[in-house]
């Protein structure tokens, strides 16, 4: 039987009611959450440090280097973050460069270097196998290495063994290594100051910088032809290094070195004219295209001696700083989406430098610290492909 509410009875419910919303009611309730809730984000899965985000919130999977000791540790392991929260080991500890890891394209094998470029070593990310292919003998691997936009091949610069006091006038080899077959071919002799190989973007030619200037040629071992001489003589003139070849296929990105006074210039080159455009000063690294092409990332030194990470808009000439005031960037790595880069971030202090994995937001530079539950790592590349 249902109950009629008459009108003295409503009106006393309304009133309770009423009351019941009234701000001096519901302000113990709201300052108890504010007290309580810088707590319950430091529980939150995947934050710490009042929110911080962790690699719970890393767009992607990634791999990295990881650390067995400190910073004087010969050996490190491969790492891997499925981009669900967790991260899991891929290899065992071995003697790799810390600063080299690149993904192949379809990302099934990570590419990485042993600690003194005796041998590349392919991991297999289903089933971490780990094959290393050995220089080629007398030779060792340099850190200058690009894979095919297939996969199937890299392209590694090798310099004489043994002690070389002047390394850019060694007498170098271009190496192919073959994924597939695990195999290893000379494409380029004996060529003074060879390095910093660069695919394009169909695999159908590699560039390299040689003391002679920047050169071309089809994986096969043809048509090989420079594309930008060098003007140095008797010390004095201009070499390009460090080519990049960008996504469009008719631009490379180079860094021209002027002698005596060694200053370093970020410039381009069309392929097809060989028309050369100079875009800004720059550190001596290898500049790096955004995934579209649009963005050219470069390395330049500030007044106090810091290594910023700048950014350029090829077309307009705009130009983005990446940094945060007192860290360095590097080791990158793009995500597939062009939208975030992956980094090594080195936080500058009075006695010592550590480094951390970061995600930047790009191009606002926007930064997330990934923790990765442990010490000291090393470089990281995001796995392109699907999850």
């Amino acid at each position: 039987m249902r109950t009629a509410v008459t009108g003295s009875t409503a009106a006393e419910a309304q009133q309770a009611s009423f009351r019941q919303c009234q701000p001096s009611s519901l302000f113990p309730v709201l300052a108890g959450l504010a007290c309580w809730l810088p707590l319950l984000l430091f529980l939150l899965p995947g934050c710490g440090e009042f929110g911080r985000p962790h690699h719970r919130l890393v767009p992607g999977r990634l791999v990295y280097l990881e650390a067995e000791g400190g910073a004087a540790a010969a050996k490190w392991r491969l790492m891997e973050m499925p981009g669900d929260g967790s991260c899991h080991q891929v290899t065992g500890y071995r003697d790799y460069n810390p600063g080299v890891l690149r993904v192949a394209p379809g990302g099934d094998t990570v590419v990485l270097l042993a600690a003194h470029g005796e041998a590349v070593y392919l991991v297999s990310l289903p089933n971490g196998t780990v094959v290393g292919v050995a220089a080629p003998k007398g030779y060792l691997f340099r850190e200058s290495l690009a894979c095919a936009p297939s996969g199937r091949e890299i392209a590694c610069a090798a310099g004489p063994e043994g002690h070389n006091p002047r390394p850019g006038a060694s007498l170098n080899l271009l190496v192919l290594i073959n994924t597939e077959t695990h195999s290893a071919s000379i494409l380029v002799g004996k060529t003074t100051a060879l390095d910093g190989p660069t695919w394009s973007p169909d695999g159908h030619a590699i560039a390299f910088a040689t003391s002679n200037g920047i050169e071309t040629i089809h994986p096969d071992g043809t048509a090989r032809r420079r594309l930008v001489a060098s003007t140095v003589r008797e010390g004095r003139g201009e070499a390009p290094s460090f080519p990049a070849w960008c996504p469009n296929g008719h631009t490379i990105a180079l860094v021209g070195v002027s002698f005596p006074d060694g200053k370093t210039s970020l410039d381009t080159v069309d392929v097809n004219h060989k028309s050369q455009r100079s875009l800004d000063s720059c550190d001596f690294t290898t500049p790096m295209w955004s995934p579209d092409g649009r963005y050219l990332l470069y390395g330049k030194t500030d007044a106090q001696g810091i290594r910023r990470l700048a950014g350029i808009e090829f077309i307009s000439g705009k130009q983005v700083d990446l940094s945060s005031k007192d860290s360095s960037l590097f080791g990158l790595s793009w995500s597939h989406d062009g939208k975030a880069l992956l980094a090594l971030r080195a936080d500058t202090g009075r006695t010592a430098s550590v480094a951390r994995l970061v995600v930047v937001a790009f191009p606002s530079g926007r930064e997330t610290v990934l923790d990765t539950g442990r010490g000291l790592v090393g470089a990281g590349a995001w796995v392109q492909r699907p999850l």
